[in-house]
């Protein structure tokens, strides 16, 4: 019987062992979920824009700008972890109405953006090199950083690092390295690549900041975004969406009015 015991044991251990290294290995799985397009397949917006194409760390990356006439500034949005920049399309018809010129770009692997993600310093560094890439035309004192879902700790940390004035998240999660443990409990903390500690960034940043959350998000639950408001500053506001989930959160007139307060459009 215990030699039995030792061989479950062993077995076991093997498992967890193998179920460990699958999770640090192929974590990229769990978190990026892209979707690819054609080298040569156009832009499915909607809204009238400019297509870009720009280099980081030996990485072609596609964005796109949707302008108007006359614009308050920039919106420079980072985008969730699903889809690519086609999903974009009612963000920027959003923004655009208020008045801003637009922004946004496909992370490593997604859309028509080459080379893979492979660690949080270049996934950061990717997201730096943006808005860099964005400074060329507009003044930093007119750029609004906003990040929907995956996209809110990039944000929270681009904005820590940054001068531009004002921070939006949107369905935000508090740490992805938090979130990975609450969800899969057997794994150690150390194995997890990507940290997106938000919280962490948020006490840098020194932006007027907003951040906004559904009641109804099954995808991050909104305590993560209720729990980021205890790192605010003096003026940072934290504002409940009743009734919302994760998604078209364009579509919800509590956001509507909220984002248009938070950007002084009348």
């Amino acid at each position: 019987m215990r030699k039995i015991g030792f061989r479950l044991l062993g077995v076991l251990l093997i498992v967890y062992v193998s179920i460990c290294g699958y999770m640090f290995f192929y974590q990229e799985d769990f978190i990026f979920l892209p979707e690819k397009m054609e080298p040569n397949e156009p832009l499915m917006l909607t809204v009238p824009h400019e297509e870009v194409f720009f280099y980081s760390s030996g990485a072609k990356l596609n964005g796109f700008y949707a302008n108007v006439e006359h614009p308050k500034g920039l919106i420079f949005f980072l985008h969730g972890n699903k889809g690519n920049l086609n999903d974009q399309d009612q963000a920027a018809r959003f923004y655009t109405s208020l008045g801003y010129d637009f922004f946004s770009f496909d992370y490593r692997g997604y859309g028509k953006s080459s080379g893979h993600i492979t660690s949080e310093e270049q996934f950061f560094n990717d997201v730096k090199t943006a808005y860099a890439y964005c400074l060329k035309n507009y003044d930093e004192k007119e750029i609004t950083i906003i990040g929907y879902s995956l996209g809110t700790g990039p944000a929270s940390y681009l904005a820590s690092v940054v001068k531009a004035p004002k921070l939006l998240l949107i369905a935000p999660y508090y740490s992805l390295k938090k979130m990975t443990v609450h969800r899969y409990k057997v794994i150690p903390t150390f194995l997890v690549k990507y940290p997106f500690d938000t919280y962490l960034h948020m006490e840098r940043a020194r932006q007027k900041k907003l951040v906004v959350h559904g009641d109804l998000d099954a995808v991050l639950p909104f305590e993560a975004g209720r729990e980021l408001s205890n790192h605010f500053g003096k003026g940072d506001r934290f504002v409940k969406l009743p009734g919302q989930g994760h998604d078209d959160m364009e579509k919800n007139q509590l956001f509507r009015k909220t984002v248009r307060q938070f950007l002084g459009v009348n």
